[in-house]
């Protein structure tokens, strides 16, 4: 059984730091000087993917805060984005194979339209 695979991706979050975390001053400029330290996980935005048979869907996270990759996989909102893209998937695989079904049913009643046409050509040649 093949396993459904994540990735993550993450970038500088394009919100200002300064009025949008909700906490004070310090907090704010720990962030930046983060920033500034080259840590893009102090103030983030955030894309986790997963992907499984080709298909793939993914989540977003904006004005992430964590100290690193490792930092934010441990936390619970990874764990409620992968629960979440989990049950899409779920939900696109069951789409597909339904898509699946509907296409051999078609192809099976072609099938048999053409047997039918075939074995009636047969007769009236008889």
């Amino acid at each position: 059984m093949n396993r459904v695979e994540y990735s993550v991706e993450a970038s500088e979050d394009v919100h200002e730091v300064r009025g949008c975390t909700g906490r004070d001053r310090e907090y704010e400029n720990d962030i930046l000087d983060e920033l500034e330290g080259g840590n893009v996980w102090a103030w983030a935005f955030i894309k986790v993917t997963a992907r499984i048979d080709g298909i793939e869907c993914s989540d977003y996270l904006e004005c992430a805060r964590y100290d690193s990759e490792a930092d934010f996989r441990r936390s619970g909102e990874y764990i409620e984005i992968k629960a979440e893209l989990l049950g899409r998937l779920r939900a696109d695989l069951e789409r597909s194979l339904v898509d699946i079904d509907r296409a051999k049913n078609h192809l099976n009643l072609e099938r048999r339209a053409h047997d039918f046409l075939n074995e009636r050509s047969d007769n009236e040649n008889n």
